[in-house]
Protein backbone atom coordinates (compact mmCIF):
# COMPACT_ATOMS: atom_id res chain seq x y z
CA UNK A 1 0.00 0.00 0.00
CA UNK A 2 2.54 2.81 1.02
CA UNK A 3 4.85 1.51 -2.03
CA UNK A 4 1.52 2.59 -4.30
CA UNK A 5 0.83 5.96 -2.33
CA UNK A 6 4.54 6.79 -2.46
CA UNK A 7 4.46 7.07 -6.17
CA UNK A 8 1.29 9.31 -5.82
CA UNK A 9 2.70 11.89 -3.92
CA UNK A 10 5.96 11.71 -5.81
CA UNK A 11 4.43 12.88 -8.87
CA UNK A 12 2.45 15.76 -6.93
CA UNK A 13 5.68 16.87 -5.57
CA UNK A 14 7.10 16.76 -8.79
CA UNK A 15 5.30 20.36 -9.18
CA UNK A 16 7.80 21.82 -6.91
CA UNK A 17 10.62 20.65 -7.37
CA UNK A 18 10.41 21.45 -11.20
CA UNK A 19 10.62 25.31 -9.93
CA UNK A 20 13.98 24.44 -9.25
CA UNK A 21 14.53 24.86 -12.60
CA UNK A 22 14.34 28.51 -12.65
CA UNK A 23 18.19 28.63 -11.27
CA UNK A 24 19.22 27.94 -14.43
CA UNK A 25 16.93 28.07 -17.68
CA UNK A 26 14.01 30.30 -16.22
CA UNK A 27 16.77 32.04 -14.12
CA UNK A 28 19.58 33.90 -15.76
CA UNK A 29 17.78 37.34 -17.43
CA UNK A 30 19.42 38.18 -20.53
CA UNK A 31 20.77 41.49 -19.04
CA UNK A 32 21.41 41.39 -15.49
CA UNK A 33 22.61 45.11 -15.08
CA UNK A 34 24.51 48.05 -15.83
CA UNK A 35 23.50 51.27 -16.74
CA UNK A 36 25.93 51.89 -19.33
CA UNK A 37 25.73 48.53 -21.23
CA UNK A 38 21.90 47.79 -21.13
CA UNK A 39 21.11 50.79 -23.51
CA UNK A 40 22.16 48.01 -26.05
CA UNK A 41 20.85 45.40 -24.92
CA UNK A 42 23.97 43.74 -23.09
CA UNK A 43 26.09 43.51 -26.23
CA UNK A 44 29.52 44.39 -24.04
CA UNK A 45 32.09 41.51 -25.12
CA UNK A 46 33.70 43.50 -27.60
CA UNK A 47 33.75 46.93 -26.34
CA UNK A 48 33.80 46.97 -22.27
CA UNK A 49 36.63 48.40 -20.60
CA UNK A 50 37.12 49.43 -17.42
CA UNK A 51 35.57 47.74 -13.76
CA UNK A 52 32.40 46.84 -15.68
CA UNK A 53 34.85 44.34 -17.56
CA UNK A 54 34.84 42.06 -14.78
CA UNK A 55 31.56 40.59 -14.84
CA UNK A 56 31.00 41.03 -19.45
CA UNK A 57 34.77 40.28 -20.17
CA UNK A 58 38.02 40.67 -18.17
CA UNK A 59 40.38 41.44 -20.80
CA UNK A 60 38.98 44.53 -20.59
CA UNK A 61 40.12 45.18 -17.53
CA UNK A 62 43.53 45.92 -19.25
CA UNK A 63 42.28 49.23 -20.96
CA UNK A 64 40.89 51.77 -18.46
CA UNK A 65 37.56 53.50 -19.29
CA UNK A 66 38.63 57.13 -20.58
CA UNK A 67 42.46 56.70 -20.27
CA UNK A 68 42.06 56.79 -16.50
CA UNK A 69 43.61 54.66 -14.04
CA UNK A 70 41.06 53.60 -11.71
CA UNK A 71 37.37 53.30 -12.07
CA UNK A 72 34.41 52.62 -9.46
CA UNK A 73 31.33 51.65 -10.59
CA UNK A 74 27.46 51.33 -8.98
CA UNK A 75 24.96 49.82 -10.89
CA UNK A 76 21.23 49.01 -10.10
CA UNK A 77 18.48 47.69 -11.82
CA UNK A 78 15.12 47.18 -9.84
CA UNK A 79 13.11 44.54 -12.03
CA UNK A 80 9.58 44.30 -11.99
CA UNK A 81 8.20 40.94 -13.13
CA UNK A 82 4.85 38.77 -13.60
CA UNK A 83 4.23 35.27 -14.18
CA UNK A 84 1.30 33.66 -15.71
CA UNK A 85 0.16 30.36 -16.42
CA UNK A 86 -2.03 27.12 -15.32
CA UNK A 87 -1.25 25.87 -11.62
CA UNK A 88 -4.18 24.60 -10.67
CA UNK A 89 -6.13 22.87 -13.55
CA UNK A 90 -5.30 22.73 -17.25
CA UNK A 91 -6.67 25.93 -18.94
CA UNK A 92 -7.19 27.94 -15.49
CA UNK A 93 -4.73 30.40 -15.43
CA UNK A 94 -3.08 31.90 -12.65
CA UNK A 95 -1.54 35.14 -12.45
CA UNK A 96 1.64 36.21 -9.77
CA UNK A 97 1.82 39.23 -8.19
CA UNK A 98 4.50 41.87 -9.97
CA UNK A 99 7.83 40.95 -7.83
CA UNK A 100 10.59 43.33 -7.02
CA UNK A 101 13.87 42.16 -7.49
CA UNK A 102 16.71 44.55 -6.54
CA UNK A 103 19.45 43.41 -9.02
CA UNK A 104 22.80 45.52 -8.72
CA UNK A 105 26.37 45.62 -9.70
CA UNK A 106 29.54 47.07 -7.71
CA UNK A 107 32.57 46.87 -9.33
CA UNK A 108 36.18 48.68 -9.35
CA UNK A 109 39.12 48.03 -11.59
CA UNK A 110 42.99 49.65 -11.41
CA UNK A 111 45.42 50.03 -14.20
CA UNK A 112 48.92 49.32 -12.93
CA UNK A 113 50.38 49.85 -16.18
CA UNK A 114 49.02 50.73 -19.41
CA UNK A 115 49.30 47.05 -19.80
CA UNK A 116 48.02 45.18 -16.85
CA UNK A 117 44.65 45.84 -15.10
CA UNK A 118 42.86 44.53 -11.97
CA UNK A 119 39.19 44.48 -10.89
CA UNK A 120 36.87 43.32 -7.90
CA UNK A 121 33.72 43.86 -7.24
CA UNK A 122 30.12 42.15 -6.17
CA UNK A 123 27.04 41.71 -8.48
CA UNK A 124 23.76 39.55 -9.41
CA UNK A 125 24.16 36.88 -12.19
CA UNK A 126 21.51 35.01 -11.97
CA UNK A 127 17.68 35.39 -9.99
CA UNK A 128 13.83 34.85 -10.63
CA UNK A 129 11.07 36.20 -8.34
CA UNK A 130 7.26 33.99 -9.26
CA UNK A 131 4.91 34.49 -6.40
CA UNK A 132 1.36 33.45 -6.42
CA UNK A 133 -0.46 33.91 -3.05
CA UNK A 134 -3.35 32.32 -1.18
CA UNK A 135 -4.12 29.75 -4.33
CA UNK A 136 -6.99 28.36 -4.54
CA UNK A 137 -7.67 24.85 -5.52
CA UNK A 138 -11.34 24.80 -4.82
CA UNK A 139 -14.01 24.54 -2.45
CA UNK A 140 -13.25 20.95 -1.70
CA UNK A 141 -9.88 22.43 0.28
CA UNK A 142 -11.12 25.19 2.52
CA UNK A 143 -8.25 25.26 4.53
CA UNK A 144 -5.46 24.78 2.57
CA UNK A 145 -4.77 27.95 0.60
CA UNK A 146 -1.24 27.44 -0.33
CA UNK A 147 1.96 30.01 -1.58
CA UNK A 148 3.03 28.95 -4.87
CA UNK A 149 6.87 30.36 -5.55
CA UNK A 150 10.21 30.54 -7.03
CA UNK A 151 12.26 33.20 -4.70
CA UNK A 152 15.93 32.29 -6.13
CA UNK A 153 19.14 34.32 -6.25
CA UNK A 154 23.22 34.07 -7.57
CA UNK A 155 25.17 36.71 -6.35
CA UNK A 156 29.03 36.62 -7.16
CA UNK A 157 32.38 37.95 -5.51
CA UNK A 158 34.97 38.36 -8.47
CA UNK A 159 38.37 39.40 -8.51
CA UNK A 160 40.60 39.32 -11.88
CA UNK A 161 43.13 40.49 -14.19
CA UNK A 162 43.58 41.97 -17.72
CA UNK A 163 46.34 42.32 -19.62
CA UNK A 164 47.75 43.25 -23.41
CA UNK A 165 49.51 40.99 -24.59
CA UNK A 166 50.39 42.29 -27.86
CA UNK A 167 49.39 45.47 -29.53
CA UNK A 168 45.91 45.38 -29.57
CA UNK A 169 45.31 41.79 -28.08
CA UNK A 170 44.18 41.53 -24.26
CA UNK A 171 43.48 38.68 -22.17
CA UNK A 172 41.89 38.50 -19.41
CA UNK A 173 40.90 36.29 -16.39
CA UNK A 174 38.41 36.47 -13.50
CA UNK A 175 37.71 34.02 -10.34
CA UNK A 176 34.19 33.88 -8.88
CA UNK A 177 32.79 32.86 -5.88
CA UNK A 178 29.08 31.85 -6.75
CA UNK A 179 26.53 32.19 -3.75
CA UNK A 180 23.18 30.49 -4.31
CA UNK A 181 20.41 30.70 -2.19
CA UNK A 182 16.57 29.88 -2.57
CA UNK A 183 13.30 29.74 -1.07
CA UNK A 184 10.92 27.56 -3.03
CA UNK A 185 6.99 26.27 -2.28
CA UNK A 186 4.33 24.74 -5.05
CA UNK A 187 1.00 22.54 -4.61
CA UNK A 188 -0.93 19.70 -5.98
CA UNK A 189 -3.43 17.80 -5.97
CA UNK A 190 -3.26 13.74 -6.18
CA UNK A 191 -5.86 11.01 -5.66
CA UNK A 192 -5.48 8.50 -2.32
CA UNK A 193 -7.15 5.30 -2.43
CA UNK A 194 -10.71 5.10 -1.46
CA UNK A 195 -11.78 7.84 -4.22
CA UNK A 196 -10.52 10.52 -2.21
CA UNK A 197 -7.99 13.51 -3.39
CA UNK A 198 -5.41 15.32 -1.28
CA UNK A 199 -4.21 18.19 -1.83
CA UNK A 200 -0.47 18.65 -0.69
CA UNK A 201 1.61 21.89 -0.10
CA UNK A 202 5.64 21.54 -0.23
CA UNK A 203 8.20 24.48 0.90
CA UNK A 204 11.89 24.01 0.86
CA UNK A 205 13.17 26.99 2.86
CA UNK A 206 16.65 28.69 3.04
CA UNK A 207 18.41 26.62 0.50
CA UNK A 208 21.89 28.05 -0.10
CA UNK A 209 25.43 26.92 -1.22
CA UNK A 210 28.71 28.85 -2.22
CA UNK A 211 31.23 27.69 -4.63
CA UNK A 212 34.77 28.74 -5.26
CA UNK A 213 35.50 27.61 -8.29
CA UNK A 214 33.90 29.54 -10.42
CA UNK A 215 36.52 31.61 -13.41
CA UNK A 216 35.77 33.50 -16.56
CA UNK A 217 38.19 33.67 -19.50
CA UNK A 218 38.44 36.51 -21.67
CA UNK A 219 39.91 38.10 -24.97
CA UNK A 220 39.65 41.33 -27.09
CA UNK A 221 41.13 42.67 -29.64
CA UNK A 222 41.08 45.93 -30.94
CA UNK A 223 43.04 47.31 -34.21
CA UNK A 224 45.05 50.52 -34.18
CA UNK A 225 42.64 52.24 -36.35
CA UNK A 226 40.21 51.57 -33.04
CA UNK A 227 37.07 51.59 -35.83
CA UNK A 228 36.16 48.08 -34.98
CA UNK A 229 36.83 45.27 -32.72
CA UNK A 230 36.34 41.74 -31.22
CA UNK A 231 36.08 40.01 -27.94
CA UNK A 232 35.45 36.35 -26.69
CA UNK A 233 34.28 35.37 -22.89
CA UNK A 234 33.93 31.88 -21.36
CA UNK A 235 32.70 31.38 -18.06
CA UNK A 236 32.85 27.87 -16.52
CA UNK A 237 30.21 25.97 -14.85
CA UNK A 238 29.66 25.48 -11.34
CA UNK A 239 27.55 22.22 -9.51
CA UNK A 240 25.89 22.98 -6.29
CA UNK A 241 24.38 21.41 -3.69
CA UNK A 242 22.09 24.21 -2.18
CA UNK A 243 20.77 23.03 1.53
CA UNK A 244 18.24 23.88 3.53
CA UNK A 245 14.74 22.56 5.10
CA UNK A 246 11.55 21.46 3.87
CA UNK A 247 8.16 20.99 5.40
CA UNK A 248 4.77 20.07 3.94
CA UNK A 249 1.10 20.27 4.68
CA UNK A 250 -1.60 18.52 3.08
CA UNK A 251 -5.95 18.05 3.35
CA UNK A 252 -7.96 15.60 2.23
CA UNK A 253 -10.12 16.62 -0.44
CA UNK A 254 -13.83 17.49 0.92
CA UNK A 255 -13.57 16.04 4.51
CA UNK A 256 -11.61 18.36 6.45
CA UNK A 257 -8.86 15.50 7.34
CA UNK A 258 -4.93 16.98 7.64
CA UNK A 259 -1.24 15.80 7.67
CA UNK A 260 2.16 17.47 7.58
CA UNK A 261 5.66 16.95 7.15
CA UNK A 262 7.34 18.91 10.01
CA UNK A 263 10.60 20.41 9.22
CA UNK A 264 13.30 18.24 8.03
CA UNK A 265 17.11 18.77 6.09
CA UNK A 266 17.02 18.98 2.32
CA UNK A 267 18.96 19.60 -0.39
CA UNK A 268 18.74 20.48 -4.04
CA UNK A 269 21.57 19.66 -6.62
CA UNK A 270 22.26 21.41 -10.06
CA UNK A 271 24.61 23.13 -12.18
CA UNK A 272 25.04 27.03 -13.10
CA UNK A 273 26.11 25.91 -16.58
CA UNK A 274 29.57 27.37 -18.92
CA UNK A 275 28.68 30.11 -21.06
CA UNK A 276 30.24 31.04 -24.33
CA UNK A 277 30.01 34.50 -25.59
CA UNK A 278 31.24 36.03 -29.26
CA UNK A 279 30.97 39.82 -30.42
CA UNK A 280 31.99 42.12 -32.45
CA UNK A 281 31.03 46.32 -32.75
CA UNK A 282 32.18 48.68 -36.12
CA UNK A 283 31.92 52.38 -36.21
CA UNK A 284 30.35 53.72 -39.15
CA UNK A 285 31.23 56.84 -38.19
CA UNK A 286 34.35 57.72 -35.84
CA UNK A 287 32.72 59.13 -32.95
CA UNK A 288 29.31 59.13 -34.00
CA UNK A 289 27.46 55.72 -34.94
CA UNK A 290 28.53 52.57 -33.38
CA UNK A 291 26.57 48.95 -34.21
CA UNK A 292 27.33 46.09 -32.48
CA UNK A 293 26.41 42.14 -32.27
CA UNK A 294 26.89 39.31 -30.18
CA UNK A 295 26.32 36.28 -29.67
CA UNK A 296 26.04 33.74 -26.82
CA UNK A 297 25.49 29.55 -26.27
CA UNK A 298 24.74 28.56 -22.42
CA UNK A 299 24.74 24.88 -22.04
CA UNK A 300 21.97 24.57 -20.27
CA UNK A 301 21.70 20.52 -21.53
CA UNK A 302 24.23 19.63 -18.88
CA UNK A 303 21.21 19.94 -16.63
CA UNK A 304 18.92 16.79 -17.52
CA UNK A 305 18.18 15.91 -13.93
CA UNK A 306 17.41 17.38 -10.62
CA UNK A 307 18.53 15.34 -7.88
CA UNK A 308 16.65 16.02 -4.42
CA UNK A 309 17.76 14.48 -0.92
CA UNK A 310 16.37 14.66 2.00
CA UNK A 311 12.70 13.21 3.28
CA UNK A 312 9.71 14.67 4.36
CA UNK A 313 6.61 12.02 5.40
CA UNK A 314 3.37 13.13 6.12
CA UNK A 315 1.86 12.64 9.53
CA UNK A 316 -0.67 13.30 11.78
CA UNK A 317 -3.38 10.87 9.61
CA UNK A 318 -6.39 9.19 11.42
CA UNK A 319 -8.60 6.76 10.57
CA UNK A 320 -9.05 5.44 6.82
CA UNK A 321 -6.40 7.50 5.92
CA UNK A 322 -3.58 6.37 8.29
CA UNK A 323 -2.01 4.46 5.90
CA UNK A 324 -0.33 8.34 4.70
CA UNK A 325 1.51 8.85 7.65
CA UNK A 326 5.05 8.10 6.51
CA UNK A 327 4.83 8.86 2.69
CA UNK A 328 7.73 11.42 1.76
CA UNK A 329 6.58 14.41 -1.01
CA UNK A 330 10.43 14.62 -1.89
CA UNK A 331 11.64 12.99 -5.37
CA UNK A 332 14.43 13.92 -7.77
CA UNK A 333 13.09 15.21 -11.16
CA UNK A 334 13.85 14.82 -14.78
CA UNK A 335 14.90 18.02 -16.84
CA UNK A 336 15.45 17.84 -20.26
CA UNK A 337 16.80 21.15 -20.93
CA UNK A 338 18.27 22.14 -24.49
CA UNK A 339 21.18 24.60 -24.69
CA UNK A 340 20.05 28.39 -24.98
CA UNK A 341 21.31 30.77 -27.52
CA UNK A 342 21.03 34.71 -27.06
CA UNK A 343 21.81 37.31 -29.83
CA UNK A 344 22.23 40.68 -28.50
CA UNK A 345 21.89 43.78 -31.54
CA UNK A 346 23.22 47.54 -30.24
CA UNK A 347 23.64 51.11 -31.15
CA UNK A 348 25.02 54.20 -30.14
CA UNK A 349 24.59 57.38 -31.35
CA UNK A 350 27.11 60.22 -30.14
CA UNK A 351 25.44 63.08 -32.19
CA UNK A 352 24.18 64.88 -29.40
CA UNK A 353 26.51 66.85 -27.73
CA UNK A 354 27.60 65.46 -23.89
CA UNK A 355 24.73 62.89 -24.54
CA UNK A 356 25.25 58.79 -25.93
CA UNK A 357 21.99 57.72 -27.12
CA UNK A 358 21.52 53.81 -27.46
CA UNK A 359 18.99 51.28 -28.23
CA UNK A 360 19.37 47.87 -28.29
CA UNK A 361 17.44 43.91 -29.16
CA UNK A 362 18.06 40.50 -27.63
CA UNK A 363 16.81 37.25 -29.21
CA UNK A 364 16.70 34.19 -26.19
CA UNK A 365 15.67 30.27 -27.63
CA UNK A 366 13.46 28.26 -25.79
CA UNK A 367 15.16 25.89 -23.12
CA UNK A 368 12.29 24.86 -21.34
CA UNK A 369 10.43 21.62 -23.07
CA UNK A 370 6.80 21.83 -22.64
CA UNK A 371 6.77 18.64 -20.88
CA UNK A 372 8.15 20.79 -18.52
CA UNK A 373 6.31 23.91 -18.52
CA UNK A 374 5.81 25.27 -14.87
CA UNK A 375 3.77 28.48 -13.64
CA UNK A 376 6.72 29.65 -11.53
CA UNK A 377 9.74 29.82 -14.18
CA UNK A 378 10.17 31.23 -17.61
CA UNK A 379 7.51 30.30 -20.13
CA UNK A 380 8.85 27.39 -22.87
CA UNK A 381 9.21 29.35 -25.67
CA UNK A 382 11.61 32.13 -27.27
CA UNK A 383 11.34 35.80 -25.72
CA UNK A 384 12.73 39.05 -26.26
CA UNK A 385 13.99 42.10 -25.07
CA UNK A 386 13.99 45.77 -26.00
CA UNK A 387 15.93 48.39 -24.39
CA UNK A 388 16.51 52.64 -24.85
CA UNK A 389 19.23 54.46 -22.75
CA UNK A 390 21.74 57.31 -22.74
CA UNK A 391 24.60 58.43 -20.98
CA UNK A 392 26.70 61.35 -20.20
CA UNK A 393 30.19 62.32 -18.13
CA UNK A 394 29.86 65.47 -15.93
CA UNK A 395 32.74 66.73 -13.72
CA UNK A 396 35.34 65.51 -15.99
CA UNK A 397 35.58 61.91 -13.93
CA UNK A 398 31.76 61.26 -13.54
CA UNK A 399 29.52 58.88 -15.74
CA UNK A 400 25.56 58.65 -15.03
CA UNK A 401 24.46 56.27 -17.56
CA UNK A 402 20.79 54.75 -17.53
CA UNK A 403 18.30 52.35 -19.79
CA UNK A 404 14.71 50.95 -19.44
CA UNK A 405 14.23 47.47 -20.44
CA UNK A 406 11.20 45.26 -21.70
CA UNK A 407 11.11 41.40 -21.96
CA UNK A 408 8.43 39.14 -22.62
CA UNK A 409 8.47 35.38 -23.40
CA UNK A 410 5.21 32.86 -23.93
CA UNK A 411 4.35 29.75 -24.68
CA UNK A 412 1.36 27.61 -25.50
CA UNK A 413 1.17 23.90 -23.91
CA UNK A 414 -0.77 21.48 -25.40
CA UNK A 415 1.04 18.33 -24.11
CA UNK A 416 -0.89 16.37 -21.55
CA UNK A 417 2.65 15.63 -19.95
CA UNK A 418 2.05 18.98 -17.99
CA UNK A 419 -0.28 21.24 -17.33
CA UNK A 420 -2.04 22.73 -20.66
CA UNK A 421 -2.34 26.49 -21.56
CA UNK A 422 -0.78 29.51 -22.05
CA UNK A 423 2.40 30.59 -19.92
CA UNK A 424 3.92 33.92 -20.43
CA UNK A 425 6.41 35.96 -18.75
CA UNK A 426 6.81 39.83 -18.87
CA UNK A 427 9.63 41.91 -16.87
CA UNK A 428 10.27 45.26 -17.16
CA UNK A 429 13.34 47.18 -15.51
CA UNK A 430 15.29 50.34 -15.16
CA UNK A 431 18.70 49.84 -15.31
CA UNK A 432 20.75 53.03 -13.08
CA UNK A 433 24.87 52.88 -13.09
CA UNK A 434 27.28 55.95 -11.90
CA UNK A 435 31.25 55.78 -12.41
CA UNK A 436 34.12 57.55 -10.82
CA UNK A 437 36.87 57.56 -12.70
CA UNK A 438 40.75 58.47 -11.15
Amino acid sequence: MKTHLRGIFMAAAGALFFAQQAMSAGFEKVIMWSGEYAGVAGAATSNVTGAQSLYFNPAGLARGAQGKSGEISLNFSPTFAKYEGPIVSAGNISESKRSFSPIFGAVGSYRLSDDLGLGFGAFVSGGTKAIYENVDFGAAFPGLKPEVKSDLNVVEFSAGVGYELLPGLALGLSWRAVMVSASLSSAAIAPVPGGATMLTAVQLNDLSKTKWNGFRLGAQYLPESKLWGLGANWRTPVQFTAEGTGEAQAEIGGLGVTGRADAAPVSATNTFPSQVTIGGFYDVAPDLLRFIAEFAWTEYSVNQRLEVSGSLPLAGFVGPFAALNGVSVTRSIDQNWSNQINMRFGTEFRGVEDVVLRAGYAYTSKVTPEANARATFSSPGAAYTLTVGAGTQFADAWDLDGAVEYSAASGDVTTEQALTGEYSTHAYTAHVGVGFHF
